[in-house]
């Protein structure tokens, strides 16, 4: 199952992405037609089963809980419950999670909400198969990872030894492809150190994940004889200093992240801001490469109206795109369409 979606899943498009990507860009007016067909379809689908303005009520609750209007905020909740569910339409699924945040949110829980729902994360296999899902409906995590690797084969062409800092590895999934074309190289694979970084699990064990992928990552290399080193840090990524990336004089070094860095808190919510401190770190390691992948979008805003509208405006943009595309391949109270949407 592994290789079936990291491996082959990848390779079997490599060829016409790489060469979409080196003659500057691809074919916008076919992906631009697809888009507008999902669009239409959702579009008519909505004004069949619209019964409420699910968008007006998320954002009146959000302004009540902002200001701490516990009455009416639990009874706009009250409505959005009662039109929305895991397991609906695009709007229904996006209110329902919506709504999970904000009555956590307003019963001062946020924290106590997210340890919970990482103590129940789903095992690495489940998420293959939800990851499986979203590569098939989706484009965007493929090219990135196709795109994001070429870079980084290109820059460690002639390198005997390559360390890869990843911010955000999770499952690791991105790098089993890379091992196997580091396998093929005709002067035989150079060194491969992975420092994987996450953040720490709720509980008694907070790197057995970050260690987990580090022993599936060797089986890979080992598999494909590659040498390895793995350092796994699972620890609030602003805390993190130099000295532990252990970074070596003679090697290749990148820096890799793949849509995690919009999520860490900027310079508008905090100062001396996570983001920077991050940023800083990657700047004094001086990497021969640094990939970044991130969605466009309004990130860390402050609770004010304005704010909220153009927050809920850029997820809604994205998110309802994404959901038609999951509806047309898989059935809507699908546990794996549950689970794939509760992780995007």
């Amino acid at each position: 199952m592994f290789d079936k979606v990291l491996l082959s899943s990848v390779a079997k498009h490599e060829h016409s992405v790489l060469i979409a990507y080196e003659t500057n860009g691809l074919k916008q007016n076919e992906l631009s037609s697809g888009s507008n067909g999902v669009k239409t379809h959702n579009r008519k689908q909505r004004s069949k089963k619209k019964v409420v303005d699910l968008r007006s009520l998320l954002i009146q609750c959000a302004q009540a809980v902002a200001i701490d209007d516990g009455r009416i905020a639990h009874e706009l909740l009250k409505q959005i419950r009662q039109h929305s569910s895991p397991s609906g339409d695009g709007y229904q699924r996006l209110a329902h999670y919506f709504a999970n945040a904000l009555e956590a949110r307003l019963a001062g829980t946020g924290t106590q909400l997210y340890r919970a729902l990482m103590s129940k994360r789903n095992s690495a296999s489940m998420v293959l198969k939800a990851y499986q899902l979203y590569l098939e409906v989706c484009p965007f995590m493929k090219i990135s990872i196709i795109c994001a690797n070429h870079m980084i084969l290109k820059v460690a062409e002639k390198a005997k030894s390559l360390h890869v800092i990843d911010f955000g590895i999770v499952h690791g999934f991105q790098w089993p492809i890379l091992i196997q074309h580091l396998s093929a190289r005709a002067d035989g694979p150079p060194k491969l150190r992975i420092t994987g970084i996450e953040l720490p699990q709720p509980g008694f064990r907070p790197t057995e994940r970050v260690n987990e992928t580090g022993r599936r990552l060797a089986n890979y290399c080992e598999r494909f004889n590659v040498p390895f080193e793995y350092n796994g840090i699972a620890q609030k990524w602003e805390t993190i200093r130099i000295e532990d990336l252990k970074i070596g004089s003679e090697e290749v070094l990148v820096v890799n992240s793949m849509f995690r860095l919009g999520y860490l808190l900027d310079e508008t919510i905090v100062f001396r801001s996570p983001r920077d401190k991050v940023l800083k770190l990657i700047r004094m390691t001086n990497p021969n490469l640094f990939v970044q992948t991130i969605v466009n979008g309004f990130y860390n805003a402050s609770f004010s109206l304005h704010d909220l509208r153009k927050l809920f405006s850029n997820i809604q943009h994205y998110l309802i795109c994404l959901m038609p595309l999951h509806t047309v391949k898989i059935q809507r109270d699908s546990c794996l369409k549950v689970n794939s949407m509760r992780e995007v």
